[in-house]
């Protein structure tokens, strides 16, 4: 997986159009309840850094720890880490001890592809300052269906009511849980898969494809998710969470 992401940190940024919509969209379900000058942020799974610029921008923080599982990322930080309150951590983010005293612990389309989110909200409870914030999006069930539905593959998704039991059960308060759909929309079936690869988000695609496999592929999506302007749809399933230690 760190080496997927890292082979499509170069054109992330250009084409993680959902992924741009869900960072902007947390951050304005953060405004009611973060003030500007916010002091330990901790941002897990920070990538290319789309989410980290909009933190300091809106919130400036005092202190800003971006982590991600790959190295690779840091150089596409390079801009952020000028700062010398601002630092890069290079880890998977399930096996760090996480720092304490966190007022922000955050996190946008990353937390899919943990193996025991629960073990990591346990963890996120204990690093928090009384008071803190822990917020984060993450994809659900409905997530690039239409891949799923023809390949069958699919990475396991957790329904909003899950998490926010999964939360309260840890001991935070539930101050916002939302989902959205966003759907994109791309000429050919074969665009679909570029997109989902040239922004690292191709596990669900790992199979080998020949001419045939392909063509079968493209048919059905064609049949099943074509639009009227002649275009076919992908469809993302961001949900958010903002919780409170209590």
């Amino acid at each position: 997986m760190t080496r997927r992401f890292a082979k499509s940190a170069q054109s992330y940024n250009q084409r993680a159009e959902a992924q741009l919509q869900v960072a902007r969209r947390m951050i304005q379900l953060l405004q009611p309840y973060i003030k500007k000058g916010v002091g330990k942020v901790v941002e897990i799974g920070c990538g290319t850094g789309l989410l980290s610029r909009m933190l300091i921008d809106t919130f400036v923080p005092r202190k800003l720890i971006m982590n991600d599982i790959s190295k690779e990322m840091e150089k596409h930080c390079a801009d952020i880490l000028i700062n010398s309150n601002n630092f890069f951590v290079a880890i998977d983010a399930e096996q760090w001890v996480l720092p304490t005293g966190i007022d922000l612990l955050t996190s946008c389309s990353t937390f899919q592809w943990f193996h025991q989110l629960g073990g990591f909200f346990e963890k996120a409870f204990v690093s928090l300052k009384n008071d803190g914030l822990f917020a984060f999006s993450i994809f659900g069930q409905n997530n690039v269906h239409e891949i799923s539905s023809i390949t069958g593959k699919s990475l396991h998704y957790f329904t909003l009511f899950e998490l926010s039991e999964m939360l309260k059960k840890e001991g935070f308060s539930i101050l916002c849980a939302k989902e959205e759909k966003i759907v994109l929309l791309f000429d050919t079936p074969k665009d679909v898969l570029s997109h989902l690869k040239q922004t690292g988000v191709n596990s669900i695609t790992k199979q080998k494809w020949t001419k045939s496999t392909l063509q079968n592929f493209s048919e059905q999506y064609i049949e099943h998710f074509s639009c009227k302007n002649g275009q076919v749809s992908l469809t993302y399933h961001p949900m958010y969470l903002i919780c409170r230690k209590v």
